[in-house]
């Protein structure tokens, strides 16, 4: 999900919006980037049926779990590495995505 533009005029509750996106999306980057970085297979195209994705990365979540309550280390991943393309478009569902912002950003103002 993308922010409001800063460059237009944004309400107050669209900044607030803004900046809970903002760390939001730092936690998540985070979260995956620890992953990544132990789990090399999710660096790169996965091959397999879609019906088993949601297992293989539930499988990483709980190993990686495991690993870290253990003490194991893991390896840091390179910037380049990281920069891989999942060939997802975000302009394709630029529509329903904005509204989804949209009534994000109103649950958010009400609180």
């Amino acid at each position: 999900m993308k922010p409001y533009p800063e460059n237009e005029q944004t309400t107050p509750a669209q900044t607030t919006f803004n900046n809970r996106l903002s760390k939001a999306r730092m936690t998540v980057e985070r979260a995956f980037g620890l992953l990544k970085g132990r789990w090399r297979c999710l660096m790169k195209r996965c091959d397999c049926r879609i019906d088993n994705i949601n297992t293989i990365i539930s499988a990483c979540c709980v190993l990686h779990n495991f690993c870290q309550v253990n003490g194991e280390e893991r390896e840091e991943i390179a910037a380049e590495e990281e920069n891989v393309n999942s060939g997802w478009n975000p302009l394709n569902s630029a529509t329903r995505s904005n509204a989804t912002r949209d009534a994000l950003c109103s649950y958010f103002s009400n609180l």
